[in-house]
């Protein structure tokens, strides 16, 4: 078994890396694998941080280094991204609207994708861009130009954006089917 993963590995190199090791790292109570605040840190770094003891680091980076020289699964060649989608509602995409002219950004595509981070592992992107990328979908919702890039639309296929307005919070919401787990935040998955 290579070593793949070392005390002196980043932790941004591990969550970008080997997305199976973080699920080991977050169930020794390293959640700090997708904090914003920590990408920079050794994995070393990181679990004496959290006040772990030398010997249950080095039994977390061995089975870390398990995980993740195990095969990576290959996303099946023949997918049919025209009949993937996103649903929104209609409160979002007027929300969505509004935004977006407030921010003079009218003629912008408005990204929706997925990114390393976040405490669970994965964060949802939402930005209005200028220009979309040579892999990216383009879905019409009402009007709205929104663009995916392939791989975000594998793991957010059968997603409904909400925009949510309630005496506790306000704000998009993603109700993602293929998300195994989300953090309390609600901005980050797994």
């Amino acid at each position: 078994m290579a070593e793949l993963i070392t005390k002196d590995t980043i932790i941004g190199d591990i969550v970008q890396k080997y997305p199976k090791a973080v699920e080991v790292l977050m169930g020794y109570g390293l959640s700090c694998v997708g904090c914003a605040v920590s990408p920079m840190e050794t994995l070393e770094q990181g679990a004496l941080g959290h006040g772990m003891p030398p010997e249950v680091v080095e039994k977390m980076i061995k089975d870390a280094n398990k995980a993740a020289n195990q095969p990576q699964k290959e996303a099946p060649k023949d997918l049919d991204y025209t009949k993937m989608d996103i649903t929104f509602t209609d409160k979002a995409v007027d929300k969505i609207k509004e935004i977006r002219e407030k921010e003079k950004k009218t003629e912008s595509y408005f990204r929706v994708g997925i990114t390393t981070g976040g405490c669970s592992g994965f964060s949802y992107l939402m930005a209005f861009e200028d220009k979309k990328g040579a892999d990216d979908l383009e879905l019409d919702k009402k009007g709205l130009k929104v663009v995916v890039d392939k791989q975000s639309m594998e793991m957010l296929h059968g997603c409904n954006v909400d925009f949510v307005e309630t005496l506790k919070e306000q704000g998009f919401k993603i109700e993602n089917p293929n998300a195994a787990k989300t953090c309390g935040c609600g901005s980050s998955f797994r």
